[in-house]
């Protein structure tokens, strides 16, 4: 009888031993837990030191004691563990709160963002590409031609956003054929649209003069006295519409100054045919109309 006492109470105080050491278990996981949110906070007050790496890594090290020995005496790890369970919070919380800019990505576009327009008529053409290149410059280049010279531009420009508005300075030089004098030259580009409003433009300005080579079909009368030399400037493609839908419609203005001393006005019709691709249809006077039809090419509409 005495033995079978015996062996009862043995046996009940191994179930409380086991009781007792699940418990203490459970109890040191919470300890663990509540030493690992502390070393997590420990890192995120790192975090918010700055942007500054160094500002971050001198908060770390000012207390740097008081965690390994927090981690110590609650989780009873080895120095080296304690290491690297605060360098992998560290480094966690780094990259949560490392800020992402998104502006280079605004900034810089990709080759297919190039624009290009080509026109024509009996008497006279033109053509212009814009190539975006990085942070908002871009390669630009233009072409006008007629009977008498042909004339190019190339260069670069930059352009600054005012909300919807898109100014585009630049620099470049000009050059062609039948005696025009090459030139340094600034150029000037700008856009806005806004719901059905939309505007664009373009000014090119020489500084060295060029004899004006009168066109066929210019309203002007033939000079008597030799060739008249100008600094030459050239707008084109200049024009203020409405827009709805596919169709675009409004007035238009040009000025080739090296061609004929006089500003041209008229009519402009664009009728999109596909997302990136318009038709273009100019109707220009005074004197005798001048028909002019053409492409664009432009970034995606829709």
């Amino acid at each position: 009888m005495s033995v079978a006492i015996a062996d009862d109470l043995n046996q009940r105080g191994r179930v409380h031993g086991v009781r007792r050491s699940r418990r203490g278990m459970h109890s040191v996981q919470h300890e663990e837990f509540g030493a690992a949110a502390g070393l997590s906070s420990l890192t995120a007050e790192a975090g918010r030191a700055g942007g500054n790496p160094d500002q971050r890594v001198g908060v770390c090290r000012s207390r740097w004691s008081r965690a390994m020995t927090t981690s110590n005496e609650t989780l009873g790890l080895s120095p080296a563990k304690s290491l690297g369970i605060l360098l992998l919070l560290a480094a966690a919380s780094v990259a949560q709160e490392t800020p992402t800019n998104h502006e280079g990505n605004d900034a810089h576009q990709g080759p297919s963002a190039f624009e290009a327009e080509f026109a024509a008529s009996d008497i006279f053409r033109s053509g212009s590409y814009v190539q975006p290149l990085w942070r908002r410059s871009a390669f630009e280049g233009h072409y006008f031609g007629g009977h008498a010279t042909d004339v190019g531009h190339t260069g670069v420009a930059w352009t600054f956003r005012l909300g919807e508005l898109k100014l585009s300075p630049g620099t470049g030089v000009m050059f062609g054929s039948s005696g025009f004098v090459s030139t340094p030259a600034v150029s000037f580009r700008w856009e806005y649209e806004k719901r059905w409003f939309v505007t664009q433009g373009l000014v090119l300005q020489g500084f060295r003069k060029s004899p004006v080579l009168e066109e066929e079909g210019s309203s002007r009368e033939p000079s008597h006295e030799g060739h008249e030399e100008v600094r030459p400037a050239i707008a084109d493609g200049s024009h203020v519409s409405a827009r709805w839908r596919r169709l675009t419609i409004g007035g238009t203005w040009e000025r080739i100054h090296f061609r004929e001393n006089e500003w041209k006005g008229g009519g402009r019709l664009a009728i999109r045919l596909f997302p990136r691709v318009s038709a273009m249809l100019y109707v220009l006077g005074p004197g005798k109309a001048e028909w002019r039809g053409g492409l664009l090419l432009h970034p995606s509409q829709e």
